[in-house]
């Protein structure tokens, strides 16, 4: 079976977001965050974040961006922007290496965010609902 990373995000303001994004992603991507609208970069950032992790855990990593071990997250081009369908463009430049990991960004609703990355190719994604109980009064 090929590894898969899976990341998943609360949505929630995110401190010092340019800043955080500079370190992670790279100063270009962090100029393009800055100029949506305030109340679209943390899940913009969060979205794009989740990407990154999901791809590192798939690739060995047992971390986040920010405690990734001994993988640079600085390596791996992704598609960060929301909208957009995600991908890994490259990884140390390279594009063939960006291309044999699949990724998928997962609808957890309006107050979750998260990807899946699997190092091939992702076949399905069964998803599940869960509702939470209630207490009997």
């Amino acid at each position: 079976h090929d590894p898969v990373g899976v990341d998943i995000e609360r949505l929630r303001p995110v401190v010092d977001v340019l800043g955080l994004a500079t370190r992670t992603f790279g100063a270009e991507a962090a100029i393009a965050l800055g100029a949506l609208p305030r109340d679209r970069r943390d899940r913009t950032f969060l979205q794009a974040w989740t990407r990154l992790s999901a791809v590192l855990k798939a690739e060995g990593s047992s971390g986040t961006p920010a405690r990734s071990g001994s993988i640079d997250p600085r390596r791996y081009r992704i598609v960060w922007a929301a909208e957009t369908p995600p991908a890994v463009l490259s990884i140390d430049g390279d594009r063939k290496a960006g291309a044999r990991i699949d990724i998928r960004d997962l609808d957890l609703g309006p107050n979750h965010v998260g990807a899946v990355a699997a190092v091939g190719r992702i076949e399905n994604i069964w998803h599940c609902a869960f509702e939470a109980e209630t207490a009997a009064a």
